[in-house]
């Protein structure tokens, strides 16, 4: 999220590790090393309260925070309604109305479920 032609604002991503998949959501202001906060976001009829940590890019200390999928505390994405979303120093952001943010939640979601575990030796067994 951002203004074209301007740095992002915020990044939503879902990631997966191993078996389980994460929501992770970036706020692109610099933060102090090694600093936590509580990022609140209100939209959609849901409030929430997010731990976020500095972590380091390669270049700056940015505000991240990395979720389970399932956390209910997400849906406050889930909706058409505009979220706003706030850390402590870093100043408010407001998502613009949209059914992106909760799209790509329903998707990530749907890839909690873990993946089977396959034996690699099962198809090469001699007859």
């Amino acid at each position: 999220y951002g203004n074209p032609g301007e740095p992002p604002l915020i990044a939503l991503s879902c990631n997966r590790e191993g078996a389980t998949a994460e929501f992770q959501i970036t706020r692109f202001v610099e933060a102090d090393a090694e600093a936590s906060a509580l990022m609140a976001m209100i939209g959609n009829g849901h409030m929430a309260r997010m731990p976020v940590e500095a972590e380091w890019n390669d270049r700056v200390w940015l505000w991240q925070g990395r979720y389970a999928a399932d956390n209910p505390d997400l849906d406050v994405l889930s909706g058409p309604r505009q979220v706003e979303l706030t850390i402590p120093g870093a100043g408010s952001v407001i998502l613009n109305p949209s059914q992106r943010p909760g799209q790509l939640l329903d998707q990530c979601r749907r890839q909690r479920d873990p993946v089977p575990e396959i034996d690699p030796q099962s198809d090469l067994q001699p007859e």
